[in-house]
């Protein structure tokens, strides 16, 4: 069997949860439209504007790590540590 069915259902939670907070985040929004002079112009903005800075943001990080390291040696829980203490800092800290 390639995967077991705990590591499976692991990544199920995993992925349901990263959900329900994207979620009540999308509900912060909608109800803070309640606030709005012009809610049915604002809150359409507001939701779509946090989508493009997430994408760009998830897009962003994912674009240095596989430029650091190649995407085979990333590890799955500590990614960006991993491929910072990978680097080799002695060009930044000669202090030229």
């Amino acid at each position: 069997m390639l995967f077991s069915f705990g590591h499976v259902l692991l990544q199920m939670v995993s992925g349901a949860a990263s959900c329900f907070y994207a979620f009540v985040g999308f509900d912060v929004i909608t109800t803070s439209g309640e606030e709005s002079s012009k809610p049915t112009k604002h809150v359409p903005i507001a939701i779509v504007s946090t989508l493009v800075i997430c994408l760009v943001a998830y897009v962003g990080v994912s674009a240095v790590l596989t430029l650091i390291l190649p995407w085979n040696k990333l590890t799955y829980s500590a990614a960006l540590p991993n491929a910072f203490a990978q680097v080799p800092l002695g060009f930044f800290l000669q202090g030229n």
